[in-house]
């Protein structure tokens, strides 16, 4: 492991070690041995073993993850991948994703204002379906489009999508819009949309009829 790559473990890793300790581990993963490390470091050699051994339990406990100066540079490559996998994911989360498609405008919505309240806290105490049903032509789509309006401008969720079932898409196209919009995880670990494990199910269902 080069020098740089040492540098920027050590940077991503929790600041919980010493300044000792960060040289032990610096001098480990350029795969030192604890002799050299001693003599770079002007300290004795069964000093500088147990400084190691002291890190390595630390390091196990900090990171929930065995960690031995044997294992030392693919356990915290490993670690260091996972985080900035998390870290992507999370700041993607905290831009919300919105796809109106064909939704109506409702900005302009005005009254069934206690309707939109009681939708909102059915939808608020986790209800997964919420039908509006009555004879055409009331408002019913408008009334919904201002329900996810409202939602889309709380944070109750990070993904917002509008699809209309009026033209009957078939399942498989309706699959791949939904997760196309809903895609930030699989984008981060390479997968695309149409290789979703929801799409491929409906694919084999859809052969199997």
């Amino acid at each position: 492991m080069t020098q740089d790559e040492a540098e920027n473990i050590i940077s991503a890793l929790p600041k919980c070690l010493n300044t000792l300790q960060t040289e032990v581990l610096r001098g480990s993963l350029q795969n030192l041995s604890y002799n050299k490390i001693a003599s770079d470091l002007s300290h004795q050699y069964s000093y500088i073993k147990d400084v190691g051994a002291e890190l390595w339990k630390l390091l196990s406990q900090e990171l929930g993850i065995k960690i031995t100066k044997t294992n030392l540079q693919n356990a915290l490559r490993k670690y260091v991948q996972q985080e900035q996998i998390g870290n992507h994911l999370s700041s993607s989360s905290q831009h919300k994703r919105v796809d109106w498609g064909e939704a109506p405008d409702a900005y302009q919505f005005h009254g069934r204002q206690k309707q939109l309240e009681t939708l909102e806290q059915w939808i608020a105490q986790r209800c997964r379906l919420v039908a509006i049903a009555d004879m055409g032509g009331i408002g019913k789509t408008m009334v919904a489009a201002r329900l996810t309006q409202q939602l889309a401008d709380t944070d109750m969720f990070d993904v917002v999508v509008w699809r209309s079932l009026r033209q009957a898409p078939p399942l498989i196209n309706l699959l791949l819009e939904l997760v196309s919009a809903m895609a930030t995880q699989s984008a981060v670990l390479g997968i695309a949309p149409e290789q979703s494990p929801l799409v491929q199910l409906a694919r084999r269902e859809n052969a199997c009829q």
